[in-house]
């Protein structure tokens, strides 16, 4: 806390000591006012993570962290990378924040470790990462986590899954990738957001992820994608709206592995570019593609395409409902293989 900001309350306290002085109040009334009034409120007095973090750790532990803690293991909000198998508790409220300029993590830890957010998460270059070997994280959000210009959630990415779960009502909102590891396993209900030229959800290797009605995963950054998977491959269930809204060079779904979407949602790339978009794009492996009764898969920017896989199959159940939909802006070269009959319907 700065000087001015003490300063301040040890003014405005003593003026209420004068006051009390000058209307005679008796003695021992006059004590007890004095020691509610000079006592620190309980959040400031109790702002911490705690068990505190050092270079042993604390691990297999669970940790509770209250209040406003900031740069607690400077210049990160909370940890040194040794801490692992915690279990680690923001009550809601409480704001854990490392705000030095390119460097500080709001949680900085090892492997293993549960973070169950009810508040707010924030670090100027990685909100929680878990780093070591493997790197492994495991996050349960119903508040709010944010970088400057990182990443959100970062497990490591040769060896570490990154494990979501993020609320109806939480947010995911950081200034690089909003979840990254070589896995990641996302269950989404809220907002999962970015903008940046890279994706709003990277699996170096894989990715299985449900995104339920409520959940929207969205990178309004330009030559990106909403989602991105390595050779391990893609796994989705879609029931709200994934989209890349940049609309220059962006693809909404990428993979280099095999690729399988049941969509019941929306999955889209819009904006006014007249560079490529595509809706759905696929290196290798088989892309097997379901579109449910009242699911969209659309490239709506002027030369887009819907889908490009080296391999696919596409179907919805019959008779094709209007509701359901694969296709671009221009239909004639909105697949290149055999679900271009989808675009027929």
């Amino acid at each position: 806390m700065s000087q001015h900001r003490v300063g301040a309350r040890v003014s405005a306290r003593a003026s209420v000591l004068k006051a009390f002085l000058s209307s005679g109040v008796a003695a021992g009334a006059l004590a007890t006012v004095l020691v509610a009034g000079l006592a620190w409120p309980p959040s400031e007095a109790a702002a911490q993570c705690a068990p505190v973090a050092n270079a042993a750790g604390p691990s297999n532990t669970t940790i509770t962290c209250s209040g406003i803690v900031t740069n607690q293991n400077s210049p990160n909000g909370y940890g040194t990378g040794n801490q692992n198998n915690d279990t680690i508790n923001v009550t809601a409220g409480t704001r854990v924040t490392g705000n030095a300029s390119f460097v500080s993590d709001g949680f900085l830890l090892g492997t293993g470790n549960t973070v169950n957010n009810n508040g707010t998460v924030t670090g100027n270059l990685v909100a929680i990462q878990g780093s070591g070997a493997p790197g492994d994280i495991t996050v349960n959000n119903s508040g709010t986590i944010t970088s400057a210009t990182g990443d959100g959630i970062f497990a490591d990415t040769t060896t570490g899954t990154a494990n979501v779960t993020n609320n109806a009502g939480a947010t995911i909102n950081p200034g690089g990738i909003a979840i990254t590891g070589a896995t990641v396993n996302l269950m989404n209900s809220g907002t999962v957001s970015t903008n940046n030229m890279n994706s709003a959800v990277a699996g170096q290797k894989s990715t299985m992820i449900t995104n339920n009605a409520s959940g929207t995963i969205t990178n309004a950054g330009a030559g990106a994608f909403a989602i991105a998977s390595g050779s391990g491959g893609m796994n989705l269930t879609n029931f709200g709206m994934i989209q890349e809204t940049a609309g220059s060079n962006n693809i909404g779904l990428f993979s280099t592995g095999a690729t399988t979407v049941m969509n019941s949602g929306t999955i889209q790339v819009t904006g006014t570019s007249a560079i490529q978009a595509t809706a759905i794009f696929t290196t290798s492996g088989t892309t097997t593609i379901t579109n449910n009764p009242g699911g969209v898969i659309q490239a709506t920017s002027p030369n887009s395409i819907g889908l490009v896989a080296a391999s696919s199959t596409a179907s919805a159940p019959a008779p094709w409902p209007r509701s359901t939909s694969i296709m671009a802006a221009r239909s004639h070269r909105a697949l290149t293989d055999r679900a271009s009959a989808a675009s027929a319907h």
